[in-house]
C-alpha cells in the first residue's frame, strides 16, 4: 500500500498564515522521495462547496474567501483517495 502525498500548485504562491512559505520549493525539493515506488504525488481538487458548509460556520468560509490563499483552503482530496485505497495514508 502507497503513501499518499496531496500538494497543489497553488499551495506554493506565497506565505501561508503559521506555516510561512514552507513550501515554495514543492514538489521540486522531494524529488528523492516522491520518486519512491510507495509514494504517490496527487494534486488536490476543489471540495465541493456544499461539503464545506457542512464543517464551517458560514462567517468563517466568508474571511477564508476574502483571504488571497483563498483556493487552496478548498483543495481537498486526503480522505477520498484512502477510502478508494489509492494509499494508505497521508
Amino acid at each position: 500500500m502507497k503513501t499518499g502525498v496531496f500538494f497543489h500548485p497553488d499551495f506554493a504562491k506565497g506565505d501561508w498564515p503559521i506555516l510561512g512559505n514552507q513550501y515554495r520549493n514543492f514538489p521540486g525539493g522531494m524529488k528523492e522521495i516522491l520518486a519512491m515506488e510507495e509514494v504517490l504525488l496527487f494534486e488536490s481538487r476543489p471540495v465541493a462547496e456544499s461539503l464545506l458548509r457542512k464543517i464551517h460556520t458560514e462567517s468563517h468560509l466568508k474571511e477564508v474567501k476574502r483571504a488571497w490563499y483563498s483556493r487552496g483552503t478548498s483543495l481537498f482530496q486526503t480522505f477520498s483517495s484512502i477510502g478508494r485505497g489509492e494509499c494508505k495514508n497521508f
